[in-house]
This record gives C-alpha cells, structure tokens and sequence, in this order.
C-alpha cells in the first residue's frame, strides 16, 4: 500500500469514529465577514480576496474542486486571504517532504480546528497539541480540548512506547492502558502532522531523506502521477503559500498541507471527507516543530499521579 493511501486509511477510521461519537447540534457557521472596500471577486462571483473584518475559520475552494475539497484557513481579523490555481511544484513538494522527515523524532506544538457539520447544524471545537513523535511508532502528546465558548478546557496525557499505550485524563484522574492498534481510532488527537510522521515507515523516511530525486521523493511519499493532487498558491497577510491538495479517488478524502515555498516548511495541515452522513474537517496549525528534542528514559513511560485510578478503557474524546 501506498504510503500516502496508508496515512489515509488510518484517518478514514478515525472519521468513523467521529460519526458514531458525536451529536451535532449547533447552527451552522455564519459566511465570511469582510472590511468594507476590500472585496475582490472572481468573475463566477466567488471570493478572490478580503481583508476579514472578525476573527474567522475561513472555508475556502479552488475553482475547479468540489466541496468536498475545500479548505480552512485559521485567520484572525485584518487577515488579508486569497487563493489561485498553479501548475504543480514538485520540486517544493519534495523539498517540503523531504525537510517534514528529515529527522527521526520532532517535537510538535500544534492548534487544531474540528468541524462537523450535517443537515444545517454544525459543532466546532479547538485540539491544542505538544508531541514528541519518533519514528519508532513511540510518542507523548499532551492534549487539552478546548470546547464551544472557550470556557472549558479538559487535559489528556497520551504516551505510547511503540506497544502499548497510557491514556491519563486528568479531571477524572483516571488512567488506562491498551494496544496501539486499538489506540489508532483516536491518533486523529495528537495532531495531523504528527501522525502522518508517525505513519511514515523507517525506510521509507531514510530513502526521503538520502534522495537527491525530487521525482524518486515524490514517488516514495506515494504521490507521484496521481490525478489527485493539485496545488494552489495563497496569500495570507501579504505572505504567499503553496498548498498541496491530494484527493483520494476511493473514498473522496482530501488530505491538505500549506507550505511556506521560502523554506519549504509545512505550517498547516488539513484533512476533510464525509463519513456516515457527516461532513468532518480538521485543521492543524503548526506553531513550533523542533527537530532532535531532549528525551530520557522517562519520556515515553507513564507513572501514575498519586490517587489516579486504572479503568479498564478511557476515550479521548470530551464528548
């Protein structure tokens, strides 16, 4: 199996989770509020750009895509957008890929934005991430989710070594242990980025990394000659992006990444598909990603606080 169709597969499941778990009741998002005079339109009337006149989760589309490809951008108010079709850069997407494993563990401090959406009504809630991810399949990530208002933010500490995982949720203080496989359902949680990373194999990522073939990259990442992969450019505040764009044919799934072409860093990541009647859409914001951080023995083992309970399963998931 392809590398990038394996990454897919994980989500795919965890989208099945979503649908199952979650009620959606909550209105659906008012459209783009943009400050007076700076509208710019496309000549099929869609938005070109603006400058957002309130903070925002902005949905944007390319011409050509579908719904079912649109994006989200995370924008604040004064937020210059805009968006345009490009040629595919493979060179940058290998650079990008190449420079997203070149170490074998990273340190990853993240901001995500989970929407789901069905008949008219739509729930929205923030994910902040910290992982420390190695290509071992080890990680700990601390996870705090952030629910509608703002008001509430509920703690969980994830650490798995390569084996079996501990998940701690602190307001309950209640710890449980189970496989890693049973633990893929919910990987969605310790960030896009970080699972993808997680998903790459050890080979796989040393032949990326040793390639000096943007091509020989591209195909070992699995995205070479495959119709589902566009790209476009964005603008936001001034500051031009590319965005990858790759659709799976099967299951109609797109999965997302923004990079800054200057260094070819990823600075968002984004997947989005419909799933028993639900429309999901994820959004991470990359804010810091450190390459080779410290670890000690400690790092991926759980000690249970004092007075923490072991239950026999705990869900990740606040709702």
């Amino acid at each position: 199996m392809k590398f990038s169709s394996k990454v897919l597969a994980v989500l795919t499941s965890t989208f099945g989770l979503f649908s199952i778990n979650f009620a959606v009741s909550l209105p659906a998002i008012a459209s783009v509020t943009c400050e007076s005079g700076t509208i710019s339109n496309y000549s099929n009337g869609s938005l070109a750009s603006c400058i957002l006149g309130q903070d925002t989760t902005v949905q944007v589309s390319g011409l050509s895509s579908p719904p079912a490809s649109s994006r989200i951008v995370i924008a604040s108010k004064g937020t210059n957008i805009s968006q345009a079709q490009e040629k595919l850069d493979l060179e940058l997407l290998a650079r990008a890929i190449t420079a997203f494993l070149q170490s074998d563990r990273y340190l990853t401090e993240s901001e995500s934005l989970v929407s789901i959406k069905k008949d008219g009504f739509d729930l929205n809630f923030q994910v902040q991430t910290k992982t420390l991810a190695e290509s071992d399949g080890k990680f700990r990530s601390e996870i705090t989710f952030i629910q509608p208002g703002g008001k509430t933010k509920l703690y969980t500490l994830v650490i798995c070594d390569g084996k079996q995982v501990w998940i701690y949720k602190s307001e309950l203080q209640q710890y449980a242990i189970i496989s890693y496989a049973a633990f893929k359902e919910e990987l969605l949680f310790i960030g896009l980025s970080s699972l993808v990373f997680l998903e790459a194999p050890e080979n796989t990522r040393k032949l990326i990394v040793q390639s000096k073939s943007s091509s020989e990259i591209v195909q070992e990442f699995g995205l070479a000659n495959d119709s589902g992969l566009q790209e476009e450019k964005r603008t936001i505040d001034g500051e031009e992006f590319s965005a990858y764009n790759y659709t799976h044919a099967k299951d109609g799934f797109t999965l997302s990444g923004l990079v800054q072409p200057a260094t070819a860093t990823l600075k968002q990541m984004q997947m989005g598909g419909n799933s028993d009647g639900l429309n999901i859409l994820v959004t991470e914001k990359i804010i810091q990603r450190t390459a080779n951080p410290t670890i000690n023995a400690e790092t991926f083992k759980f000690l249970p606080p004092p007075g923490a309970k072991k239950v026999k399963s705990l869900s990740i998931s606040p709702f």
